[in-house]
């Protein structure tokens, strides 16, 4: 069944990586609060959908040509990977919590987001966009130590 523009909008990949770009600017504890209660409400909005919802919309260029796509299609496949990728980033915001590097901390959550995202993905277009933005996400990560072979690591990726 087709969803409407506001289901699209509250996508749980989209939810996370808001959340982590909102949740940027804060000190270790709020950051820690703000994803925890992001990653809730994204979980809440996944568990909130039928299965089988497919929200899709047609994006409209140049006259004549005319791009469907479906951002977000939850299946029982889909939902279990979802949860998992939630039960994952909700261990590692603990986990990260004592650490307080918060580029390392957005980092793993837009990688979460991007997984969440590229799990719920209805079409090849949208699967590319998040799994680039977890390829992006993740060079943030390697390069997060610092050190030499971190750097060249994450050049060569």
């Amino acid at each position: 069944m087709p969803a409407d523009a506001m289901t699209l909008i509250a996508s749980p990949g989209a939810i996370v990586i808001l959340t982590a770009l909102i949740g940027f600017g804060f000190g270790p504890t709020p950051r820690a609060l703000v994803y925890l209660a992001g990653l809730a409400l994204s979980l809440f909005t996944l568990v909130g959908y039928d299965q089988g919802l497919v929200a899709s919309m047609t994006l409209v260029g140049a006259p004549g040509l005319a791009l469907d796509i479906t951002p977000l299609r939850v299946d029982r496949l889909a939902f279990i990977f979802a949860l998992i990728f939630h039960i994952a980033a909700a261990l590692n915001v603990i986990y990260a919590w004592r650490i307080g590097d918060r580029v390392q901390d957005a980092s793993g959550l837009v990688y979460a987001g991007a997984a969440i995202g590229g799990a719920l993905a209805g079409d090849l277009l949208t699967l590319f966009v998040f799994w680039e933005l977890a390829a992006i996400s993740s060079v943030f990560l390697i390069l997060a130590p610092g050190t030499r072979e971190s750097l060249s690591a994450g050049m060569r990726y």
